[in-house]
């Protein structure tokens, strides 16, 4: 398979390849890279030019590693002239000694006119040109043979800073792609695995990687070659990610504890209302006339107490609030707490003693005055 390995300089791409070139060595491969200062027992080192065709000799030399699988390592893949997208072949050379003997020989035969001088020296120059142009021919196919590699055995590992920077024919044959996100300068990337080759990776192209993995960079592995980047990063999470982080797991949590701590049904028993049976101060005339507790019998002890302490009635003005019982009876309870309950009527529980007794309570949605009842006759005319 013919894999790419793509980051910007720091995230760990070389380091990367070095751990897949660990895999592969324990794999039984023969591994071949160009990776500067690489101390990997096992590995060959190769020229940034190699031809990749030309490393399988030894299959034929040494009986019994016919299948042996090759992996080769292109680092800063870009820079070979048969896989960078630029024309890295326009000033290349080859040697042309032959052909300047040839053409000083020429000049210095008098036999020869001067047209005829011109003549072979151009001669000579096509030649050199053919011989050239069939060079630069053959580096280039270099590339061009990489969509018949998996033929011959072999995995090809292409590492490259930029993917724009190679070319589009080699960027058709990539059959995986790793692209490695290193941020906030900790000491680990994200890894976007697609089945194709992008030549840039945006945020739309990154949601749609086919595999996602958080890699913690292997510390064990620094060293292990020649890095050309000098690591002066230090984790640095920006100050908008931190009062984030605060917000979310501090002061959300913290908030969500005092609501329910304040709340009437779910807060701390210390708060719980109890009956007062004097007025308060700054209430109104009307409230002085406070109804005394009326005892009822034959309930239940328990339930009794529970409705003694229910809030079933908030009064509220601009100055105060005051929260009473259905008996009428003032309940001790704080004035941020009466006026959530103003605010929030349905957090006032229904009264359970009423539920389960059938008894009318007092103050409970509206009072039955019972002596206009008694006596009561529906065929006399009603009273002036």
């Amino acid at each position: 398979m013919l894999t790419l390995i793509s980051a910007t300089p720091g995230s760990g791409k070389t380091l990367k390849a070095v751990e897949i070139i660990y895999e592969l060595l324990n794999k039984g491969y023969v591994v071949y890279a160009n990776i500067l200062g690489l101390k990997v027992p096992g590995v060959i080192d190769i020229s940034s030019q190699e031809d990749w065709r030309d490393l399988d000799n030894f299959r034929r030399q040494k009986p019994g590693m016919e299948k042996t699988p090759i992996a080769v390592f292109y680092d800063e893949a870009h820079e070979h002239a048969a896989f960078a997208e630029k024309d890295l072949l326009k000033n290349y050379q080859i040697d042309r000694t032959d052909f300047d003997f040839e053409i000083d020989y020429i000049n210095i035969d008098d036999s020869l006119s001067i047209t005829q001088k011109k003549q072979k020296i151009d001669e000579v120059n096509k030649r050199y040109k053919t011989l050239l142009d069939k060079k630069k021919e053959e580096i280039r196919e270099i590339g061009y043979a990489l969509s018949m590699h998996r033929h011959f055995g072999f995995d090809i590992y292409l590492i490259t800073q930029s993917p724009k920077k190679l070319a589009a024919h080699i960027l058709a044959d990539v059959g995986c792609q790793l692209h490695l996100r290193r941020v906030f300068k900790m000491k680990r990337s994200t890894i976007y695995e697609f089945p194709e080759a992008h030549a840039t990776v945006y945020k739309s192209i990154r949601d749609d990687a086919i595999n996602k993995t958080i890699w913690k960079f292997p510390k064990h592995l620094y060293g292990t070659y020649t890095s050309t980047e000098v690591d002066t990063h230090q984790s640095n999470i920006p100050f908008k990610y931190i009062v984030i982080l605060v917000l979310v797991f501090v002061v959300l949590p913290a908030y969500v504890a005092r609501s329910f701590w304040l709340d009437p049904l779910f807060g701390s028993k210390k708060n719980e209302p109890t009956i007062v049976n004097q007025t308060n101060n700054t209430q109104a005339a009307p409230a002085k006339n406070t109804l005394e507790s009326k005892p009822v019998e034959n309930l239940k002890p328990d339930l009794q107490a529970l409705e003694n302490k229910r809030v079933s009635m908030v009064i509220e003005s601009s100055s105060d609030c005051v929260a009473k019982n259905s008996y009428g009876e003032i309940l001790d309870i704080s004035i941020d707490e009466c006026r959530l309950l103003s605010r929030k009527n349905t957090r006032i529980p229904l009264s359970r003693l009423k539920r389960e007794n059938g008894a009318e309570l007092p103050h409970s949605h509206f009072d039955t005055n019972t002596n206009d009842l008694n006596g009561f006759d529906p065929t006399q005319p009603g009273k002036s």
